[in-house]
């Protein structure tokens, strides 16, 4: 008597059919042969009978006519089988589970042996749960779950053998060999769908290798070479094929830097890894992040020491661009393409899985800093909680927690079928039907409809996070020969978001109508016809696309040699994505690259290979993305040290020595070439607006200590020297604190020292020192910020000089000591706290810079200097009245306030903790709360502040032109972050915008007591 599980024949009776009747046939044929060879008699009495037994044999059919790889399995292991249909699939997944976790062999099974036991259980693991997935025993996600508990048992198993070995040779240090992954150091994270509990049916696993060399008892010296081959063999018994397959394909990749570190990464190393260069990518990864294996309280306690990192009190700029950027890549894929059913990826295409669970993570992101109740994994438990919590509505979560198990439960089924790691529904209209017919769906067109309703209803969702379409028009009508064709075109524009379609029309017709200059060659004309309907679409994506093709046009305007530029659009796909960025998000650069059309070029050079899109297929393959970003960084510090620049620049103004106004001209070329550079990688995300700072800085000092000597040269043709003479540049403000913009202007102090026995120069028109300084520095600021035709250098402010405005251009070295000791405002002082020397003859450099820090120095009364700095900011507030006091510099807890705080603390600390006097804000906090002058968390506060002030500050920069950016703010950022004005990422960001300028008024009011006083 054949038994079978009571769940068999209580099943549901709606059980797929078979979608190829011919290999049903066959199978049973197998099946029965593998009966009789079957040594075990119960085995030959079941194969017999179990083809008449009703709802057990209709589950085989189900699966010996939709899959051969469960045909395989359920026909080889026929024995397994029939305990499979006796006991019940649910019983049998637990029965394989504790087996698995069995540590009664520990110590006394091989590693071969092992690995041979995990592959017989997972193939059977499989079968089980795919039986219970076809009769609809369990959930689907249910079962992820139970395939992610299967997987976590697998690594501990193995890391329990690895470690077992170890300790056995002696390599390490076990506090208890039973249970070798208790305190012993080894931290398995799972990553991704492991890490969440939402495996699918043929996934491979993420996990990242930890140790902590704090708890695991090995060598001094060598827990990096024991535990990097623990993990390399871990990986080995898990994911090698042998005769009886494999157990999990095992990625690694989701490491720190994984392209320059070890499989395994120490605690230490990992945690300084995310807190100075980790990538809000790695913040969505490590959302999913759960010890899996191992040492489960190190585990534990590594990711509360990182949750800082993952989960941060404010929005910063940096993430929403990241955010942009990380959903740009997804829709990127070449998977993703239009939402249809014949081949669409369930998992990368528009309205898929992929969609879902970033649509969930990027509201963690946005909101988790705030909220605890979202710093889950589960996909599903994040949307109802999302909802719950009035971050989206209910019916949202709803419609994509259903999408979401559908979608899944189509993903499994098509893995089922030949064990393959892919999310294509098949590429035929037949392969469609049969997999309907699979899924249980006997009306494959109803199968057809509903998944692209879900699909549909997916992807509008998913693009609400950012208020934008997903993707620009596909085609736009190009012939313009008659008025039929003109209106249709016009309709197309207004489809694709254009304001002005009718304007929009007029613009391209004019490319071909001998209206625009870059087009009037046939030739030109030609390659402009076929690269505009990649340009208008994505035009059409752009936050304002009238606008964006409006600046475009007027670029093509003002090219006079167009044919190689158009030619190389054509040839460079990814150059028109980056054109059009900057046409809508940067209008400085586009204003730079309409006066340099050669700019361009430039972009293709060694130094933008890295500019090039990843071909990534979701978060957990951003690694290229992350190498990407190191490269950049390692290309500024061995490329952009100001020695390496200025030696670069003055061996290319070699050639032009006795030609100034060629000198100041490939000046202007050289600096807007490198200025460029910094401001498409800060567009791309490769750099932080703070982050550019240095190499802007470096850029400027460079081309002031290149073009002084240059001047120098000719002056003293004509005036000679002075007797001992030497002069020295103070960088003040942004250039001398290191905070520069890409639009930031120069703040310099002259100072000049010769022999007092000296009272005019040596050359045929001798001048006095004072005029002969005087002079000198003139010619030099006008080298500096004269309009050639190849536009000023930069903006030069003197008026942080002594006397201001009324003072001499070049301040004597007596005179400027006098004033700093004697005369100074605290105000100036306040300044003085960024001053650096950038440039000096002789030892005038080190005297000043020693007489300055004297000066800073001094004891200060703290009520009155708070006093002072109060009535300084009411000053300023009041000169900029008419709107600018609503700005991010002028706002209450704004950049002037968090910059003032920064030069309170210097002022009055200095006299006792000199090591105070830092010059930038940012270490002015971190250095203030290492010497317990503010609270650690008040420095922490401050500290994030300004970095998020500055990143904001140079993003504005770019997004908007004009000499006050900030103003138009809402224009800049729905621009810049390409988020509109309603959007959950801009207005999440604006939220942290107000969070952030309140906590710095509230440290402001706290650290700087005392009334106002007047200023004279």
């Amino acid at each position: 008597m054949v038994e079978f599980s009571e769940i068999w024949r209580a099943g549901s009776p709606e059980l797929p059919g078979a979608s190829d009747p011919d290999a049903l046939a066959a199978r049973w044929e197998q099946w029965h042969t593998a009966g009789t060879r079957s040594p075990d008699a119960p085995d030959a009495v079941f194969a017999a009978s179990v083809q008449d037994s009703g709802q057990p044999a209709r589950l085989l059919e189900a699966a010996f006519g939709n899959s051969p790889y469960l045909s395989h399995i359920l026909i080889e292991d026929i024995g397994f089988t029939r305990l499979l249909l006796a006991e019940g699939p649910i019983a049998m997944m637990s029965e394989l589970l504790a087996d698995l976790m069995d540590r009664s062999r520990l110590g006394s099974e091989t590693r071969a042996e092992l690995m041979t036991r995990m592959r017989i259980a997972k193939k059977r693991f499989a079968a089980a749960l795919a039986m219970a997935d076809i009769a609809g025993c369990r959930d689907v996600m249910s079962l992820a779950s139970d395939l992610s508990r299967f997987a976590c048992a697998c690594i501990e198993s193995g890391a329990s053998q690895l470690l077992r070995e170890a300790h056995d040779r002696g390599k390490l240090r076990l506090q208890n060999p039973e249970q070798p992954t208790l305190a012993s150091g080894l931290i398995l994270l799972g990553m991704g769908k492991l890490g969440a509990g939402e495996l699918n049916y043929s996934s491979d696993i993420d996990i990242i290798v930890l140790f902590d060399e704090d708890i695991s008892e090995v060598d001094f010296g060598a827990h990096q070479q024991v535990f990097s081959r623990l993990a390399r063999n871990l990986v080995e018994i898990l994911a090698r094929r042998t005769a009886d397959g494999y157990v999990f394909r095992t990625d690694l990749r989701l490491r720190p830097d994984p392209s320059s570190t070890p499989p395994a990464v120490s605690v230490k190393a990992a945690l300084a890894y995310y807190r100075n260069v980790g990538q809000t990518w790695e913040r969505a990864a490590l959302i999913k992040a759960r010890p899996v294996a191992g040492d489960m309280e190190a585990g534990r306690a590594f990711l509360e020491a990182n949750s800082g990192f993952i989960w941060r009190r404010h929005l910063d700029f940096a993430s929403v661009r990241d955010i942009q950027t990380i959903k740009r890549q997804i829709n990127a894929n070449k998977g993703v393409g239009e939402i249809s059913v014949e081949g669409h990826n369930v998992k990368l295409g528009r309205g898929g899985i992929r969609e879902i669970e970033f649509f969930t993570q990027a509201q963690q992101l946005i909101w988790g800093g705030q909220t605890e109740e979202l710093r889950g994994n589960e996909t599903l438990t994040m949307l109802s909680r999302l909802a719950s919590l009035g971050r989206i509505r209910m019916s949202a979560a709803d419609e994509l927690s259903s999408a979401y198990r559908w979608l899944r439960r189509i993903e499994h089924r098509i893995q089922m079928i030949d064990d393959q790691q892919t999310h294509s529904l098949p590429s035929s209209g037949d392969g469609v039907d049969r997999l309907a017919l699979f899924l249980g769906h006997s009306d494959a067109e109803g199968f057809r409809e509903e998944l692209l309703r879900t699909l549909k209803t997916v992807n509008s969702h998913y693009d609400q996070i950012f208020e934008r379409k997903t993707s620009g028009a596909r085609e736009f009508e190009l012939d313009f020969g008659s008025e039929d064709t003109r209106e249709r075109a016009q309709d197309t524009f207004a489809a694709q978001g254009f304001r002005q379609p009718q304007l929009a029309w007029e613009t391209v017709h004019g490319w071909f109508t001998g209206r625009t200059r870059a087009t009037k060659s046939e030739r030109a004309a030609t390659v402009m016809m076929e690269i505009t309907p990649r340009l208008l679409a994505e035009f059409a994506n752009a936050v304002d696309p009238d606008l964006t093709l409006a600046r475009f046009s007027g670029f093509l305007d003002r090219i006079s040699r167009s044919i190689g530029l158009l030619e190389m659009l054509s040839v460079q796909p990814v150059l028109i994505e980056l054109v059009c960025e900057i046409m809508s998000t940067a209008p400085r650069l586009s204003e730079w690259l309409g006066q340099d059309p050669g700019l361009l070029e430039s972009v293709l050079q060694n130094e933008f290979a890295d500019l090039e899109l990843p071909e990534d297929l979701g978060l957990e393959e951003h690694v290229s993305s992350s190498a990407r970003r190191g490269l950049v960084q390692v290309h500024y510090q061995l490329e952009f040290g100001r020695h390496q620049l200025t030696s670069e620049l003055n061996e290319s103004i070699g050639q032009f020595r006795n030609d100034l106004q060629s000198v100041l001209d490939f000046q202007r070329r050289w600096a807007r070439r490198k200025i460029f550079q910094i401001g498409i990688h800060v567009l791309r995300g490769y750099l932080t607006p703070a982050e550019a700072s240095t190499p802007l800085c470096r850029i400027a000092e460079s081309c002031l200590e290149s073009l002084l000597p240059v001047i120098t040269e000719e002056f003293e043709a004509r005036h000679g020297v002075v007797d001992g003479g030497k002069l020295a540049i103070i960088a003040c403000g942004k250039l001398g604190s290191r905070e520069m913009t890409v639009a930031s202007d120069l703040d310099l102090i002259f100072v000049y020292d010769h022999d007092e026995r000296c009272q005019a120069s040596d050359g045929d028109k001798p001048l006095s020192p004072t005029q002969y300084y005087a002079k000198l520095c003139r010619r030099f600021l006008n080298g500096v910020t004269a309009p050639t035709a190849e536009g000023r250098l930069f903006e030069v402010d003197m008026r942080l000089r002594p006397s201001g405005k009324s003072g001499p251009i070049a301040c004597s070295l007596e005179r400027f000591l006098k004033y700093q000791n004697e005369d100074a405002w605290t105000w100036e002082h306040q300044a003085l706290t960024r001053a650096r020397v950038i440039y000096a003859e002789g030892d005038l450099g080190d005297h000043l810079s020693a007489e300055i820090h004297r000066v800073l120095c001094k004891s200060r009364d703290a009520g009155g200097l708070a006093a002072d700095i109060r009535a300084m900011r009411q000053r300023i507030r009041t000169e900029s009245a008419g709107g600018d006091e609503n700005t991010i510099k002028h706002r209450r807890g704004g950049i002037l306030d968090i910059e003032f705080i920064a030069q309170f603390l210097q002022l009055f600390h200095a006299s006792l903790h000199p090591q105070i006097l830092l010059r930038d804000s940012h270490s002015v906090f971190i250095k203030a709360g290492e010497l317990d002058l503010i609270e650690r968390s008040t420095s922490e506060d401050l500290a994030e502040a300004i970095v998020f002030w500055r990143n904001l500050q140079g993003l504005l920069m770019l997004g908007t032109e004009g000499s006050h950016p900030e103003i138009d703010m809402d224009k800049a950022l729905g621009s810049s972050l390409g988020a509109d004005s309603g959007g959950v990422l801009y207005s999440s960001f604006m939220g942290s915008l107000e969070d952030t300028a309140e906590l710095v008024a509230c440290h402001f009011d706290s650290l700087l007591p005392g009334r106002v006083q007047d200023l004279p």
